[in-house]
């Protein structure tokens, strides 16, 4: 069953949707309070999200290795897009220019 590419896609989904809820949760625990301490949290829980995916890789490459491809893209579309997308909404980028089209 985790060789079906539709599985697969979506259990990398997942771990990359948990991947961006660690790396969220992360950079919400850096305060002006306690600047060092929020961002030795904020590396620990990214390096969780990334030992929780190269295990999940790992696993899928020695268990179930048909489905390895759809699990990777799935976890690039669960990780990366919407991290894209954020950086995006939080830059200002997507914003209309205040300039009047200068």
């Amino acid at each position: 069953m985790l060789t079906q590419p539709a599985v697969a896609a979506l259990l990398g989904i997942l771990v990359g949707a948990l991947m961006l809820f660690a790396t969220y949760r992360g950079s919400r625990m850096v305060t002006p309070d306690y600047p060092e301490l929020g961002a030795a949290r904020a590396v620990a829980l990214v390096g969780a999200g990334l030992v929780l995916a190269f295990g999940s890789l790992m696993l899928y490459y020695y268990f179930a290795r048909a489905g390895l491809v759809a699990f990777g893209l799935g976890l690039v579309v669960g990780f990366v897009v919407p991290a894209f997308v954020a950086l995006f909404t939080i830059s200002g980028i997507t914003r209309p220019s205040s300039r009047g089209g200068r």
